[in-house]
């Protein structure tokens, strides 16, 4: 047993000390000067306290016993001295708030750049992972927290300080009254120990179950849903989904809190009992004439600041402990691994060619092959469609050309290389990549192509062509801001609603506006009227006559670009070669093709 008590002490020491470095080597890379400052301005403060309350008992000693007969020199010294110990307290109080908010600023900032750099890094697998999610909300939760961890590291040497000092000064008058007060602090500590250490448990249990309660709350205020919500009516049924997780999160809360009040009531009291008793000792030794009243002001300003260290030093330390536990969580995030390295030193300037090697994948968490022993070749300028209905594993392979994820086997190569000889980067901006599901950014639409050429310097004109080409230039034309309107009303009510079909003509003119060596453009006329979709494929036969293209569709309308065609079913390659041979062979194409052909031409009809 003392084995084990030992051990938990060592392991406690051990946690203080991490914690402390962490956060004193991380507050001095953000800020050395606040770093410093706000060191100072904490150990200050019992050092004043304990200094004022000296005063205070000579002050009072001296006029008990100088009635009538006094040095006012002395008094007067006295007097400045409390005066300066007075000023000095209220400029480091100063100091104390001043930069403990700055530095907390600081270190907060610090803390979500880091955590913003990490998500942009991190695997496009993760994302798929809702544990991967639970992890990223705790990291957030306590990444804000662990900001306070350098405050409470500090605050418990300040604590640690003041106590030695009280209880030095304080058992030269009675060691029994010092040990009194230290002890009576060790249970209560004891327990808040635990009860912060089942917090912080459950905590991390209920990670999951507020992740589903932020979503309900975002469906109220994200414009996005908001039509959907008045249309369907169905605010009820979000809003008893959302009492019942939050019911289920306080009550769970509410157990712990109610327990802890309860053991914590007595353990809190014992002190001021204590104190009551040692009040009650020190006057009976005042009417007994062996000590002064001067020293009853001091000595209960000692106890007071010695139950005040003790109980800081406690609470500072049962923090610590639960910092710990959450730098632990935090820097776990860290250990995510991603599996696609940047470790290719070629420079990919021109594609040539793309070839797929009896490539497989299954996505994460899936034990479903997305695509199975997949294998082609394809040579600039070819144009090439891969169709199929949704799901056969079109869009998976243009994410696997483009390195978001791995294959599971198989290899991929551009220009007869592995594409993994490339860096990452110069792979990427290769390609002008169109997906289905691409987003555009509630900022100006200046600042959506800036985003999606970042390393190029703007040109209005160039902007202005990629719109045009896109079909864009009627929104456009009709807006007075031109590239400076923002797309959204998320900064400004002057911002641009747009339809599914503006979204989409804009997210084509910015990868039209990137002018690389590959077009890929992914299911590109999903949310196009027929008549906008005719324009656009007209204009992209122009943009893509000597330029190799790669597109997905399901929609066999949008063959016009394409000189060869590659049917995908179940992740599997089941028909390749042109167009009008597919249709010879009178196969899977074939059917699709008379399919829809029947379905468009029974919607002409009706």
């Amino acid at each position: 047993m003392l084995k084990g008590v030992k051990n938990k002490y060592i392991n406690n020491v051990k946690d203080f000390s991490q914690v402390f470095s962490w956060c004193i080597k991380l507050s001095w890379q953000v800020s050395p000067i606040y770093t410093v400052l706000r060191v100072l301005s904490e150990l200050f403060n019992p050092i004043l306290n304990i200094l004022g309350a000296f005063i205070s008992k000579q002050i009072i000693n001296y006029i008990s016993s100088s009635i009538g007969i006094y040095n006012s020199r002395y008094i007067y010294n006295l007097l400045i001295l409390m005066g300066l110990v007075a000023l000095i307290k209220v400029i480091m109080v100063k100091v104390q708030v001043y930069t403990r908010i700055v530095h907390s600023e600081q270190l907060d900032q610090w803390m979500v750049k880091n955590m913003i750099d990490f998500s942009f890094d991190v695997d496009l697998a993760y994302f798929d992972d809702p544990s991967y999610q639970d992890k990223i909300t705790s990291a957030m939760r306590d990444g804000a927290i662990l900001v306070q961890a350098l405050g409470s590291s500090i605050s418990a040497i300040s604590a640690a300080i003041s106590l030695l000092i009280a209880f030095i000064i304080l058992s030269k008058e009675s060691i029994v009254y010092a040990l009194l007060m230290v002890s009576v602090a060790i249970p209560s500590g004891a327990a808040l120990k635990y009860y912060t250490e089942s917090l912080y448990d459950l905590s991390l249990e209920q990670v999951s179950n507020k992740r589903k309660l932020s979503y309900i709350e975002s469906i109220a205020f994200d414009r996005r849903f908001s039509q959907d919500m008045r249309l369907f009516q169905s605010s009820k049924i979000l809003k008893d989904s959302h009492s019942d997780l939050w019911e289920t999160l306080f009550n769970q809360r509410k157990k712990i809190l109610k327990e802890r009040s309860r053991i914590t009531l007595l353990l809190d009291f014992l002190p001021e009992i204590v104190l009551v008793i040692i009040s009650g000792h020190i006057i009976f030794n005042i009417l007994d004439g062996k000590l002064l009243i001067g020293d009853y002001v001091f000595l209960t300003g000692l106890l007071g600041q010695l139950w005040y260290s003790t109980s800081g030093f406690i609470a500072s330390t049962m923090e610590i402990i639960e910092n710990k536990l959450r730098m632990n969580n935090y820097q776990s995030l860290f250990k995510y691994t991603n599996k696609i390295r940047d470790e290719g030193q070629l420079e990919l300037n021109k594609v040539e060619s793309i070839e797929f090697e009896n490539v497989s994948f299954i996505y994460p968490l899936s034990k479903k092959y997305a695509l199975k022993d997949i294998s082609f070749y394809i040579s600039s300028p070819e144009h090439v469609a891969f169709i199929g209905l949704n799901g056969s594993g079109k869009s998976t392979l243009i994410k696997l050309l483009l390195r978001f994820y791995e294959p599971t086997s198989g290899t991929i190569k551009i220009n007869d290389i592995n594409i993994r000889s490339y860096s990452i980067f110069s792979l990427r901006n290769a390609f002008s990549v169109y997906f289905q599901d691409m987003s555009n950014f509630a900022f100006s639409i200046r600042t959506n192509f800036h985003l999606t050429n970042p390393n190029e310097s703007a040109n209005d004109n160039e902007m202005i062509d990629a719109l045009d080409k896109s079909d864009f230039m009627e929104v456009l034309n009709l807006n007075e801001d031109g590239l400076d309107a923002y797309i959204s009303k998320f900064f400004t009510p002057d911002g641009l609603i747009l339809s599914g079909g503006q979204a989409q003509k804009l997210a084509l003119a910015r990868v039209l506006y990137r002018k690389n060596t590959i077009l890929i453009l992914d299911e590109v006329s999903s949310n196009l009227d027929p008549e906008a979709e005719h324009e656009i494929f007209n204009k992209l036969q122009e943009i893509t006559e000597d330029r190799l293209t790669l597109f997905t569709s399901h929609r066999l309308s949008n063959l016009s670009l394409a000189d060869r065609v590659i049917v995908l079913e179940d992740g599997k390659i089941i028909e390749d070669g042109k167009p009008e041979k597919l249709l010879k062979d009178n196969k899977r194409y074939a059917e699709l093709f008379r399919y829809q052909q029947k379905k468009y031409m029974i919607k002409v009809g009706g």
